[in-house]
């Protein structure tokens, strides 16, 4: 019983600490900002906190942002995602828009987003631009030249057959991992890389 009021009072201090006046020292700008902090709004004072806590501190919030038609599923991450997509948008049509210097980024970015919504013209060249492609694939008639597709593909970025990738291992945190996912086949692998360069003699090696 005291374990269980300890952890009702944590999460209520929790709450409290979130929702109390943002201190001072916060300039204007980031006062003002309809996206910054943590609002009152979001909470359900029509139920006790000690009764359904995640309704009290969500039931305003869940009430006031019903999942749009087009979403599966909606809550604060997606929004934070769709305000940078919007954001990102912004940056790119301008860059498009802008008389920026030649070989700048700002140029290259706008080139690049102008490229790719230029629809009339992507429709226009069909398939031309990836002829080259297909005529390579359709030359593959051995596991060797199957392999040099596969490794060529791999190096213009394409995830064919496989996906190799680095990620951070959870027991102990400090070694990175190296991954191998088969994801046509559904199958992954995880290899382990200790200091000095040494693969995990316990781990599979590939």
């Amino acid at each position: 019983m005291n374990k269980l009021r300890f952890l009702l009072g944590l999460c209520t201090l929790l709450v409290v600490c979130a929702v109390l006046p943002l201190g001072s020292h916060l300039t204007p700008t980031i006062a003002a900002d309809p996206f910054w902090g943590f609002s009152l709004d979001n909470l359900d004072r029509t139920c006790k906190p000690c009764d359904n806590f995640y309704q009290f501190a969500m039931g305003g919030w869940i009430k006031n942002n019903p999942i749009p038609p087009e979403y599966p599923s909606w809550g604060t991450f997606a929004q934070l995602r769709d305000n940078n997509l919007t954001v990102l948008r912004t940056i790119l049509e301008s860059a498009a828009r802008a008389d920026a210097p030649s070989d700048s980024n700002e140029q290259k970015i706008g080139d690049f987003y102008a490229s790719c919504m230029d629809t009339a013209a992507i429709d226009a060249a069909g398939l031309k631009p990836i002829e080259s492609d297909f005529a390579l694939i359709d030359a593959i008639n051995d596991r060797q030249s199957l392999d040099a597709e596969i490794a060529r593909l791999q190096r213009e970025g394409a995830n064919v057959a496989f996906r190799f990738y680095s990620a951070q291992e959870c027991f102990p945190s400090r070694h990175p991992s190296a991954s191998f996912l088969q994801s046509q086949r559904g199958r992954r692998r995880k290899l382990r890389w200790y200091r000095g360069g040494h693969w995990a003699r316990d781990q599979p090696r590939i």
